[in-house]
């Protein structure tokens, strides 16, 4: 048994009129928990209701209570909905699902944010909250402000955060959406734009926190941080021995030809705002695509970029051969946060056709969104002063099946140090 289980996972594909989608969610968080029957359970889901969310939103606390009904070893259940989606100012479609083993109620306390009180939890506890109002207490929500990028409207972008006592060691358990990548041109042309973006929301994210002294207990932030390659880099990886070419085709540069489209991008796509006429500076590439050609044949591109279009032609190798760009992930180096060593293959962009599951959508490149980090302190109870005892497993799971366009994440482990 593991003292906690994390596990964090973009449901923008889990709430649609696909229920084969739902079915292999569900079984699958069902069989992580029963496996490491860890004493706390966290999940922070993203996207809440997903991409149609004004029609779906009202099926997660059904979800919920259903996934509850499978767990008999968990009678506690403390769930924090953010779903509802007219209140635009404060909507961030995040939610944090926490469960708690029989064995462990006893030894589990919720901190209170209005009262700054710890309360001890009743075995048939189990609230089902989408109140976020001060008078609750039980969970702080944040949406991102508009000011990040003011001409921008940014959409479902926050955090959602819950602090736990657990044999009398703090957890403070953070629920994060950062900022996705709109363009994959403009990323091409400036590749800072978005994860400066990202890093001003992470950082003022942190300094929040900071405010009820989480350097001092296990912080863990989990959820769809959207990090992204260094773009130049992997490109010239997987485009060994051609050129470049640039052709003016606007039809291609925007949507047509897509094979799926992902959660962040459909939810981009209602609002009222063009990206481009957004842009501090006209984008050269605005109306443009660019393949990568190992000569003058139409049938020799190996890649094929619009501004929503990421379009390898071989996508099964980008999953076999993931160790190979691995090192561009780096976006994480910016920030003062953990991470165990990732031995998966990205996290996004999977096929929502449950037929394809094996394959990645030809929208963007595959990337490792989806993480679990955690602070210094954390760390330390983690591993002590010897990484080599700690028994902590880091991983993603439902690789067989389609979950979605994102693959969930999961840390378990056990704190080696004495609280």
């Amino acid at each position: 048994m593991k003292e906690v289980l994390l596990i964090t996972s973009n449901v923008g594909s889990v709430f649609s009129n696909k229920s084969t989608i739902r079915k292999n969610w569900m079984s699958n968080i069902i069989k992580a928990i029963e496996k490491e029957k860890a004493k706390l359970v966290a999940i922070n889901i993203q996207e809440s209701g997903g991409k149609d969310f004004k029609q779906f939103s009202k099926d997660v606390p059904t979800l919920v209570s259903k996934l509850h009904s499978k767990l008999s070893d968990y009678r506690i259940c403390r769930a924090f909905l953010d779903i509802d989606h007219e209140q635009t100012e404060e909507y961030t479609a995040l939610s944090s699902i926490i469960f708690i083993h029989n064995s462990a109620v006893e030894h589990t306390k919720q901190y209170n944010f209005r009262t700054s009180e710890y309360s001890n939890l009743k075995e048939t506890d189990t609230i089902i909250s989408t109140d976020f109002t001060e008078k609750s207490g039980w969970a702080r929500k944040e949406k991102f402000s508009r000011d990040f990028w003011p001409s921008i409207r940014w959409g479902r972008k926050g955090f959602l955060w819950t602090r736990w006592s657990l044999n009398k060691r703090i957890l403070d358990l953070v629920n994060i959406h950062l900022f996705h990548d709109e363009s994959n041109l403009a990323f091409l042309e400036n590749p800072s734009q978005y994860s400066d973006n990202r890093a001003k929301a992470l950082n003022y994210t942190l300094k929040q926190l900071s405010k009820l002294d989480t350097d001092k207990t296990n912080l863990f932030i989990f959820g769809d941080f959207n990090f992204r390659l260094e773009i130049r880099n992997f490109i010239k990886k997987i485009t060994k021995q051609t050129t470049e070419r640039e052709f003016e085709n606007p039809e291609d540069s925007s949507e047509e030809g897509q094979k799926g489209s992902s959660s962040s991008e459909s939810e981009f796509k209602n609002s009222s705002t063009s990206y481009d006429d957004l842009l501090d500076e006209p984008m050269r590439r605005k109306n443009s695509v660019v393949e990568y050609r190992t000569n003058d044949s139409n049938s020799s591109c190996l890649l094929r970029v619009g501004k929503k279009r990421f379009d390898f032609h071989d996508t099964k190798k980008l999953i076999q051969n993931w160790q190979i760009y691995r090192e561009d992930d780096r976006e994480i180096l910016n920030y003062p946060l953990k991470e165990l060593p990732i031995s998966f293959p990205p996290t996004y962009p999977w096929s929502e056709d449950p037929e394809h599951h094996d394959r990645l959508m030809n929208t963007r490149a595959p990337a490792w969104c989806d993480r679990i980090l955690m602070n210094e302190t954390a760390w330390r109870n983690l591993f002590g002063e010897n990484e080599a005892k700690s028994c902590a497993f880091y991983q993603t799971f439902a690789e067989n099946v389609c979950t979605g366009d994102h693959k969930p994440v999961l840390l378990a482990f056990n704190f080696t140090s004495v609280p």
